[in-house]
């Protein structure tokens, strides 16, 4: 409600407490005018500062679900390759295991750098939104497997083609 207050104030759609005349200073216990004395224009600005507020929200909530989603996806997949996959064409032989590796690297290469790199931007676009850093830590360790990967996993894979 303070928040709201202060850009109706700071648009010119409420007077200031300085602005006020002496005379008309709110009484004990009242903060603002009552609802029969707001003029239409600032029941109007009232109203679209709420509006855009519920969208704002929207949009966060939006942002933060596709962030977290996308990072989950982006562990689990990792989580079914290194602790279910891995071990079960070890399991089979190295011959067995370099035939399949070349088209499953190919599609799960596909799905992990799409998730980790929505989840980056929507964790970026949180922190330049929220301010919150919090979001940007969880979102760059994801996008942080790219430089990884590119860095330490190309050169196996390359030697393993």
């Amino acid at each position: 409600m303070l928040r709201r207050v202060l850009l109706l104030q700071r648009f010119g759609l409420l007077p200031r407490p300085t602005e006020l005349a002496l005379g008309d200073q709110p009484g004990a216990g009242e903060c603002f005018p009552g609802p029969g004395t707001i003029s239409a224009e600032v029941r109007t600005a009232r109203y679209l500062l709420m509006s855009l507020e519920r969208t704002y929200n929207g949009r966060m909530i939006a942002l933060q679900f596709i962030a977290i989603m996308c990072s989950a996806l982006f562990v689990g997949a990792t989580l079914y390759v290194s602790i279910i996959e891995h071990p079960a064409r070890m399991s089979a032989g190295i011959s067995v295991a370099l035939q399949d590796f070349k088209p499953s690297y190919r599609r799960g290469a596909v799905l992990q750098v799409s998730m980790a790199v929505i989840a980056f931007v929507c964790s970026f676009a949180l922190l330049l939104f929220t301010s919150q850093w919090t979001w940007f830590l969880g979102g760059g360790m994801t996008g942080l497997m790219l430089p990884f990967t590119l860095i330490f996993i190309m050169p196996t894979k390359s030697n393993l083609a």
